[in-house]
């Protein structure tokens, strides 16, 4: 009711925004991250970031390296192959995908204060997998912080402040994997995130190659069509989502649980569904 606090705690989510960006963003170059990369060293890390990059770490380690943000170098491979092959619909060479991969190891990834550090020449990070839930949850704990009892916050995953204003659960539709322009479930959301991983996302050109990698193989994760988590906070969720859809549903259960995280709904390759609980 009070529209200053509102235009307020607005403007104080923008400015957190912009400057989680300037830290995690690959598209600025002058981002802590991108930093980071072309040097292999970054002294001084905010706050934010170490703390991003050692949940990465740990989710890293529970799923044995399913989820790893250090992928960046597949996703350079296949980007530049692409590129070059704007017709092939194939993965690349695997010459140049183990060359890529051999760049590609979490456990090489330093996360200690005063500095953050890529132990291997040629790495690089990517937090495309985990940024969007912390932002989510950033600007969330703002706007709890600022009064706001009920609230839903989308910014690359979601996340849900109390219930609706009239009670009852946040309807949440999701898309249908096997036909991205239809609704496919459809969720409720109460004090609570969510966070969707599909390959259906991004396809590299008119490829069978998409942008979530199974650092195993080097190539596109395809044992899932997609995994929707939900968890207490959005980063979690996150990362969770992309650790089983590169794992599989048999990985599922243990993850959860570590993680307090309340269900996965995953979608199997032949097109059937499943929940599955801690």
């Amino acid at each position: 009711p009070n529209t200053d606090v509102l235009e307020a705690a607005l403007h104080d989510a923008v400015q957190a925004i912009r400057q989680i960006e300037s830290e995690m963003s690959l598209f600025d170059p002058d981002s802590a991250v991108s930093r980071s990369n072309r040097t292999g060293v970054l002294s001084q890390p905010s706050a934010a970031l170490t703390s991003v990059l050692s949940l990465a770490r740990h989710v890293s380690s529970r799923s044995q390296g399913a989820f790893d943000v250090t992928v960046q170098p597949l996703w350079d491979a296949y980007s530049a192959f692409y590129k070059a092959h704007p017709a092939a619909i194939d993965a690349p060479d695997s010459q140049l995908v183990d060359a890529a991969r051999k760049r590609v190891d979490y456990r090489s990834l330093d996360v200690s204060a005063p500095q953050i550090r890529l132990a291997q020449a040629g790495m690089s990070v990517t937090l495309n997998g985990i940024a969007q839930g912390y932002i989510t949850d950033r600007i969330s704990d703002l706007l709890r912080n600022e009064g706001f009892d009920h609230a839903m916050v989308e910014l690359g995953e979601t996340r849900a402040i109390g219930e609706r204003p009239e009670g009852g659960a946040f309807q949440v539709q999701l898309m249908n994997p096997q036909a991205p322009g239809e609704i496919g479930r459809t969720i409720e959301l109460a004090n609570s995130a969510l966070a969707v991983s599909g390959g259906y996302g991004m396809r590299f050109a008119g490829s069978h190659s998409h942008h979530t990698f199974n650092p195993a193989t080097g190539l596109s994760a395809n044992a899932l069509i997609d995994v929707a988590v939900e968890a207490p906070r959005a980063q979690t969720a996150d990362a969770l989502s992309t650790a089983i859809y590169v794992a599989g549903e048999q990985a599922a259960p243990k993850l959860l649980q570590a993680y307090a995280a309340r269900r996965a709904m995953i979608t199997r390759a032949d097109g059937s569904q499943a929940e599955i609980f801690a």
